[in-house]
């Protein structure tokens, strides 16, 4: 005998077998309904005795199931080495990035003074410092000012006001010069 799960699925979900017992035995079900609220008493002769066990479909359901779950985890696995093999890639050449050097050499000092902080030092050393610049060269960008003098580029930017013109037109667009008060330093 063969109980099937529904009538739309043709597949045995349980069979059911015989199982040898003592015929003189009795039977005594006693049990209360939550519906009704009431107590049930069942007495009566066994006479025949049968035991349900899952079909060979189920466990092949199971097994599928299991399968499955198995495969999810194996994918996840596979991403999550995919992901972590990236990203020790893009920190090795950011690394990489970081260490090269510049075509004039100073990559790593550079770098190191970057993180540096500015510190502000007294007008009359600042404007000297200024002045021997533009002893060497006639135009200089602001970066490059910063990067000689070492200050901060607001400040600078307040002391160059007072000391230089800024070309915002022409061939030294976005440049500064010695204001001609200051004559032509040599």
């Amino acid at each position: 005998l063969h109980i099937k799960a529904d009538e739309g699925n043709p597949e045995e979900m349980f069979s059911l077998e015989e199982v040898e017992f003592d015929r003189d035995s009795t039977l005594m079900f006693s049990g209360s309904s939550d519906i009704q609220k009431q107590d049930a008493t069942f007495e009566g002769v066994l006479k025949k005795v049968w035991a349900a066990r899952p079909s060979d479909v189920v466990e092949t359901f199971a097994n599928r199931i299991e399968a499955i779950q198995t495969s999810e985890e194996a994918e996840q696995k596979r991403w999550l080495k995919k992901l972590q093999t990236q990203k020790d890639s893009l920190s090795q050449n950011l690394d990489r990035v970081r260490k090269r050097p510049s075509e004039d050499g100073e990559g790593e000092r550079r770098s190191v003074r970057r993180r540096e902080l500015h510190v502000r030092r007294p007008r009359p050393e600042v404007e000297e410092m200024v002045l021997e610049a533009f002893g060497k060269e006639e135009y200089y960008t602001i970066r490059q000012l910063v990067r000689i003098t070492d200050q901060p580029q607001e400040y600078l930017r307040g002391i160059l006001r007072d000391m230089c013109d800024l070309h915002r037109e022409g061939e030294h667009i976005h440049q500064y010069s010695l204001k001609s008060v200051y004559g032509k330093v040599a």
